[in-house]
């Protein structure tokens, strides 16, 4: 009986505040602390440590379901890229898929941004994730029955990047929502690791799918995988969307175009954002060229290049949401300029598969590094009430971009070969770091790390 008291004087009950008294009438004033065992302290260091990654339930909830669709979605990725070499034998048509499904986020990311400052970001993620599914289904489908064509997988590809750009801008917003601007750096930074470790697993399966069943089952993967968003979004908690002060449709527009162009910082990270969109970004595009007729694997070895990218992506995503970057924003995003640069002018040299793993990894660590970073420090800079338009023109810059440069390299590369045009984009990256970077490092270096 004397061991039982003692271990109840030594302890106190959750949430119990000096002069409460539990169940057998110890005042909590009258009880002394003492340390918990070394395997509870670590138990409970561990948890907190989840905790902090986590945030809070709304934003796990989003991370899990955003990881079931984005494994899908890479699952997509290679079968697509896959299928039209298949059908069109052509680095000019892996470059013309990309640019459909990409350009709509170029001409409407914009005004889209303009609706996320109006309407429930819920609702618009609803809807865009629906939509992209049901693009996905009909893909699917039709690649399973025998009828696929280049044709039909630009059409599809054309409104998937419909819905993307009602997404893209929202989901930015939407993460700001679920954990606002206290934790928004690490938000950010976990949700590129959350993106890039996907990058890791879909391409790994699907590399073995692909080569055991065909396109059509990765392209099914990828439409079932889109519940997890849409589940994950219907059972977030939030408080009633509240829309700012309605204006007209076109001076909207005008004042987040006037802002994202007269403040000087905001400017010039978008410009920069905008070239590694261009440059350094659509090499992705070329992996299932650069695997078959550079290297000369077959879908395996797809599978690998693009899982060393997602490896290398989440380094770079930790790295972004480091104190460390956060101290000397603009110095470490231009050394992660030049390192996608030159590691893309490595990876035109290699001629093995190790080597171009690995160079991948560098490539992957240095842009989405770069990306996770620039995509926090904007949204820490910008006023709440033109968020929405704000990462419209982000999405522009960063995804908007990055069809433009496929098509263009894709067209250099029909030319003079895969592997000059890839050295040639990350030549001019790396000097566009060095030269463009350099001169505003001490505008971005002077925010606030937030």
């Amino acid at each position: 009986m004397a061991q039982v008291l003692a271990k109840r004087v030594h302890t106190r009950l959750p949430g119990a505040s000096a002069g409460e008294r539990d169940p057998i009438g110890i005042a909590a004033s009258d009880i002394v602390p003492v340390a918990p065992p070394l395997r509870a302290s670590r138990l409970i260091a561990v948890r907190a440590a989840v905790g902090r990654a986590f945030i809070n339930r709304n934003y796990a909830l989003f991370m899990a379901g955003a990881f079931v669709s984005a494994t899908g979605s890479w699952a997509q990725s290679v079968a697509l890229g896959w299928l039209v070499l298949e059908l069109g034998d052509s680095e000019f048509l892996l470059g013309l898929t990309n640019f459909a499904q990409m350009v709509p986020l170029l001409l409407l990311s914009i005004p889209a941004g303009a609706l996320v400052d109006r309407f429930s970001h819920k609702r618009l993620l609803l809807v865009a994730q629906t939509g992209t599914m049901l693009s996905s289904a009909v893909l699917a489908t039709a690649t399973i029955l025998g009828v696929r064509s280049i044709p039909l997988i630009l059409i599809t590809a054309v409104t998937s990047g419909l819905f993307n750009a009602i997404g893209w801008p929202t989901w930015s917003v939407f993460i700001h929502d679920l954990v606002g601007p206290a934790h928004l750096r690490s938000a950010v930074a976990l949700n590129s690791a959350r993106f890039n470790l996907t990058r890791v697993i879909g391409p790994a399966v699907a590399g073995v799918l692909l080569a055991s069943y065909g396109a059509g089952v990765c392209l099914a993967i990828a439409a079932v995988s889109a519940l997890g968003v849409i589940g994950a979004v219907l059972a977030i908690r939030l408080p009633p969307f509240e829309p700012g002060p309605a204006r007209p449709w076109l001076a909207s527009l005008q004042e987040g175009l006037r802002y994202c162009w007269n403040a000087a910082p905001v400017r010039r990270l978008l410009l920069v954002t905008a070239a590694v969109g261009f440059l350094a970004m659509p090499y992705q595009t070329f992996l299932p060229a650069f695997a078959r007729d550079v290297l000369g694997r077959g879908p395996q070895a797809l599978g690998l290049l693009l899982t060393s990218v997602g490896l290398g992506a989440i380094m770079g995503a930790a790295l972004s949401g480091s104190r460390l970057a956060a101290r000397r924003v603009q110095s470490t995003m231009m050394a992660l300029m030049v390192g996608a640069g030159l590691s893309l002018v490595v990876l035109s040299f290699s001629r093995r598969l190790e080597l171009s793993m690995l160079t991948l990894a560098v490539t992957g660590l240095s842009s989405i590094g770069y990306l996770a970073m620039a995509n926090a420090t904007l949204q820490l800079t910008c006023p709440q009430a033109l968020l929405g338009r704000v990462m419209g023109v982000w999405t522009v810059v960063n995804a908007g971009m990055t069809p433009v440069g496929s098509l263009t390299i894709g067209a250099v590369a029909e030319q003079l070969g895969l592997t000059t045009a890839l050295a040639g984009a990350g030549t001019l990256c790396a000097l566009l770091a060095i030269t463009v970077g350099w001169r505003g490092r001490r505008r971005l270096n002077s925010l606030p790390p937030a």
